[in-house]
């Protein structure tokens, strides 16, 4: 019998959702992810002339002196947006919406910032696993958490600007040290960068395809390398716009589509090294739970997921299925018929 237990599923309600739409559009119709506290428009006098300043502090501490011009309309203005949306943010929070911590913000708005999202990158893991409860209008208990950033690329990034220095500059930019974490094989080249001192990482995928897994290949327009995952290429062919929250901040990301988040789970929980890796029953959870509400909610969105994915990946995902199953055989009767479908 299995010892998983599925986590409680709440479902927000109107009032609440539209409280979180109301900071995801105010947060997409901002060029830039603020990457401090909103702050304040300050006016400075010299030599019988107004010049204008926003002052905030960054996530990282440090405190930023902007020059507006000689107009501080549109600067106030920037400033009025950034704390609503800090306000409905640390509303989100305390009704349950699941959060990033400040680091991960810092560093998902950079990339963010860096047109890695909007340029065809897609966030995977557990920080899309929770934008897409959020999007999808649920809060879990226990609430989603992980000191983990998986970028996954399907294809070239179309970025705002060449990054001269490569993913570890822009990484940099953050004012974490970030460093590049060695392989067990010194000759192979690093897919991973961590905070020194810190559990923070961020981790590069690229589809294997047709090639092996596992191995490092470079993705020449962040001048970094990552690593090959066999099914990747199913995951995230279908991607969906939402946002990630913060603390105080909203990040606008592309993530899976969530019927194909939760069987690429399932299928990746059996590939994961290790006996008793605590990730494997991370990823039947996750799946679990999505399956429980994407067939009361979007049952023909679930199917196209499960009927889309390839033999293959059918075939590695059945054990995990059967686990999934049986936590949901007793209050997701529906859900456990769909995922049934994978065991067989």
């Amino acid at each position: 019998m299995s010892t998983l237990t599925l986590p409680s599923l709440h479902r927000f309600d109107v009032n609440e959702a539209t409280m979180y739409a109301e900071a995801t559009e105010l947060a997409r119709a901002r060029s830039k992810v603020p990457l401090g506290s909103p702050g304040s428009v300050v006016r400075e006098d010299r030599d019988g002339k107004s010049y204008f300043y926003r002052y905030r502090h960054l996530l990282d501490g440090r405190r930023e002196k902007v020059y507006l011009g000689a107009d501080e309309v549109q600067g106030t203005l920037d400033v009025n947006d950034d704390r609503r949306v800090s306000e409905l943010v640390q509303k989100l929070r305390r009704l349950g919406y699941t959060t990033a911590d400040a680091p991960s913000t810092l560093v998902l708005g950079t990339l963010a910032n860096a047109g890695v999202f909007s340029g065809g990158g897609a966030l995977v893991g557990t920080h899309a696993y929770g934008a897409i409860l959020n999007q999808l209008g649920y809060r879990p208990s226990p609430s989603p958490r992980t000191d983990d950033i998986d970028i996954a690329r399907g294809r070239a990034i179309e970025l705002a600007s060449e990054l001269p220095s490569g993913l570890v500059g822009l990484l940099l930019e953050t004012g974490l040290p970030f460093w590049e974490v060695p392989e067990l094989d010194r000759k192979r080249p690093s897919t991973s960068f961590a905070v020194r001192g810190e559990r923070l990482r961020v981790d590069l995928l690229v589809p294997s395809r047709r090639g092996p897994p596992y191995e490092s290949v470079l993705v020449p327009e962040l001048n970094a390398h990552a690593v090959t995952l066999p099914y990747l290429d199913y995951l995230i062919e279908v991607l969906e716009d939402t946002v990630v929250l913060g603390r105080t901040q909203v990040v606008p990301v592309r993530v899976p589509n969530p019927g194909r988040f939760a069987i690429h789970k399932l299928a990746i929980s059996q590939l994961r090294p290790g006996t008793g890796n605590p990730k494997v029953d991370k990823d039947i959870l996750q799946a679990a739970a999505l399956a429980a509400i994407l067939v009361e909610e979007y049952p023909s969105s679930f199917r196209d997921a499960v009927k889309d994915a390839p033999a293959s990946l059918r075939k590695k995902a059945a054990p995990a299925a059967g686990k999934a199953v049986a936590l949901l055989s007793r209050n997701h009767a529906a859900a456990a018929a769909e995922l049934d479908a994978l065991v067989r």
